[in-house]
Parts: structure tokens; sequence; C-alpha cells
């Protein structure tokens, strides 16, 4: 096997195991070496410090740049944006861009911060700002009366978005 075919599956089965979610410990188990002896003899599992290093490295970035081509590439994009906590009661806002395809964006871990209408206006255009806020035709969240007031400050400061 040449290098680039080994470097190439490598990567192919990073991005398996991590969009399964499957943990790094699975290329040591003794039945997932012998399967893969059986399949490919000249393939070498990667190690889990390669999975858990310059592979994941590997694969954001590419997962990475072809998000953004999609952003850039889109006319019109939306805003999603959710709170919720965490099992360790952490609280969280995530961020999805709409291209229309939804595009997990980011995540804010808020701490201490209390989630004001202002505090979640101020995450989203920050977010949006990011891409360019010219590009955003709208912003969708719950109902939740501090998401209200969030809109109204989105608005107060880009009429174009609804």
């Amino acid at each position: 096997m040449s290098e680039e075919e080994q470097e190439n599956l490598e990567f192919q089965l990073a991005q398996a195991l991590y969009s399964a979610g499957v943990p790094f410990s699975f290329v040591d188990n003794p039945l997932v070496i012998q399967f893969f002896q059986c399949l490919r003899p000249s393939f070498k599992l990667p190690n889990r410090k390669g999975l858990a290093d310059e592979l994941l490295d590997d694969v954001y970035d590419e997962v990475k740049m072809h998000t953004d081509e999609q952003i850039s590439k889109a006319k019109s994009l939306c805003m999603v944006s959710d709170g919720w906590s965490n099992i360790n009661r952490v609280s969280v806002q995530n961020f999805i861009v709409c291209t229309p395809k939804p595009i997990f964006f980011d995540a804010t871990f808020s701490g201490e911060e209390s989630h004001t209408g202002e505090w979640i206006a101020n995450q989203i255009t920050q977010q949006m700002e990011i891409i360019g806020a010219q590009k955003f035709s709208s912003v969708i969240t719950d109902t939740a009366s501090v998401m209200k007031a969030a809109w109204k400050r989105i608005e107060e400061k880009y009429s174009h978005i609804i």
C-alpha cells in the first residue's frame, strides 16, 4: 500500500469514527484489529494519539473549509440559536447557520453570565458579524421572553433581518 493510500484510508476511517461518536479506544480492540487485518492486511490502523491529534486536526480543517465554502456561496443566510444546559448544568448557547442546509457554526459556554435579552442579542450579532451580517435575512429562536427581547435588539441594529 502506498503512503498516500494509507493516509487516505486513515483520514476516511477517522471521519467515520468522529461522525459516529466512536471512542478512540476502538482502534485498540483486538477484534477490530483482527477485522482490519483480514480486510486489508497492509493497512495499519492509526493509534489513539493519531486519532486525537493530527487526524482530528486534518478532519476539522477539511470540514471547516467545506463549511466556509458553503456559507460563502450562500446568497442569504438564517441564524438559528438556542440555549440549553449540558449534563454538568453548564449553560450553552448554540448557533446554527442555514444556507438553507443547517450547519453547526459555534457554541458559547456562558458560565455564570445571565442569559438576558441583551446578552443573547450580543451573542447572535457577534456570530453573524463573523460571517457578515449583511448576508443574513432572518434569526430563528424559541419564543421565550428573553428571546423576544433579543429579537427587538437585533431588529434595531439590523433592520433588514426578520
